[in-house]
């Protein structure tokens, strides 16, 4: 099955902007503005900036030990493709990540008793961030023709997918039992 990327985009928009009528717009508007930099770091910065950001650490920390050579050896062989779009995946989900953190962080939490503009100051907000993510995906290579999604087959499901959902199961059992004794036993 693919997915295509405007049904892509549509999810992702939904999805965030759900996400972000939870959050509030106090919470989602820092949220926002670390995102907006992020997305303008890469596409005005480059990508090689995440894509060479491990060998660049580390020839400037050998370069602070005394040692230039071995710097300027690993400054001369950068990484390769694969691990060029592992890198640039991580730092950007690193950078969105922190960008949430910071948003909970020095965001105000919502009022209890939210009212419709409120919530959908959140959902646009959410949506926005929603659209950078997923069309900083797009520029991508790998993710331009849509997401091919393959399904496992009978022997796939029953030697690996069964357990981990049975395993999902018992953990969300057990997180929903304490925290409803955690509930009980509170003043």
């Amino acid at each position: 099955m693919t997915i295509t990327s405007v049904e892509t985009l549509i999810f992702f928009v939904f999805g965030f902007g759900v996400f972000g009528g939870v959050r509030g717009p106090q919470r989602e508007v820092w949220t926002l503005g670390g995102i907006t930099l992020t997305m303008l770091l890469l596409f005005f910065g480059g990508t090689g900036i995440l894509e060479q950001l491990p060998l660049r650490i580390g020839a400037g920390l050998l370069s602070m030990v005394g040692n230039q050579s071995g710097s300027n050896s690993l400054a001369a062989h950068p990484l390769q493709a694969p691990w060029t779009i592992v890198m640039l995946v991580l730092g950007t989900a690193s950078l969105i990540l922190l960008s949430y953190v910071v948003g909970q962080k020095f965001g105000k939490s919502p009022p209890a008793k939210r009212d419709f503009g409120n919530v959908a100051s959140g959902f646009v907000m959410g949506a926005i961030n929603g659209t950078f993510i997923c069309v900083f995906l797009f520029s991508q290579g790998g993710f331009q023709a849509g997401l091919n999604i393959q399904f496992p087959d009978g022997g796939l499901t029953r030697d690996s997918i069964v357990p981990l959902i049975i395993s999902g199961i018992i953990i969300t059992l057990i997180a929903l039992g304490l925290s409803s004794r955690k509930a009980k036993t509170s003043p």
